[in-house]
């Protein structure tokens, strides 16, 4: 993810993935909205953030994303009934994190 980020942006995005273990490629268009700044708390400490949520008719997620290090710092992951693989959720959070010198 690139920035700058504010509340309130939105863009779009297509990606095509291809499952070769399926021989299956999956075209997903996604809309992609920055909905708040907002301090959260994972095991790797407490950070500002900015959530953005992704839609496409395939997944729905919701990333925190702390700009000042670049990275996610927690992620909520849903496959949709319409996704070719059925439904199902995946979360992340960060543990830890190293600063670069």
């Amino acid at each position: 993810m690139t920035g700058p980020f504010f509340v309130g942006k939105s863009w779009s995005s297509e990606t095509r993935i291809k499952y070769h273990d399926r021989n299956l490629t999956l075209e997903d268009k996604k809309v992609h909205t920055v909905d708040a700044f907002e301090e959260i708390t994972v095991p790797a400490g407490t950070f500002k953030t900015f959530r953005i949520r992704f839609m496409s008719q395939h997944t729905r997620y919701v990333v925190w994303y702390e700009p000042k290090l670049g990275m996610e710092m927690k992620r909520d992951w849903e496959r949709l009934a319409a996704h070719p693989f059925g439904v199902g959720t995946h979360q992340m959070e960060a543990i830890s994190y190293t600063i670069k010198k």
